[in-house]
């Protein structure tokens, strides 16, 4: 699995890292970082290299399934990298917690049978 982080996060190296699916292209991650006083863990969004266009501050948002990231990773699956199959599950997460705009494209997608 080849995922990525968002910019910045520091992990240690040879550390274990638990990776738990949250929607397609889109986990959460959970793995120890260290300074030099103590070690802690850390939970961070991690993503498919596909999602890397999008900021960070949305994926990690999406992870948590917030209405409006879940729209606008469905909305740039969609529309950005034409791949309505891998959209639906973010725009109907978005729909279902009330965005709108997630319901027009999910009409999009009925429309065409997609």
């Amino acid at each position: 699995m080849d995922l990525v982080l968002p910019r910045g996060t520091k992990i240690d190296r040879d550390t274990p890292v638990l990776v738990r699916p949250v929607l397609p292209d889109l986990h959460e991650a959970t793995f120890l970082a260290s300074d030099h006083s103590s070690t802690r863990p850390i939970v961070s969004a991690a993503f498919d290299r596909r999602l890397a266009a999008l900021e960070d501050s949305v994926l990690t948002f999406a992870t948590n399934m917030d209405a409006a990231a879940l729209y606008a990773v469905g909305r740039f699956l969609f529309w950005d990298l034409n791949d309505p199959a891998s959209a639906r599950p973010y725009l109907e997460g978005a729909s279902e917690r009330g965005n709108n705009e997630a319901a027009m494209d999910l009409l999009v997608l009925a429309l065409f049978d997609i």
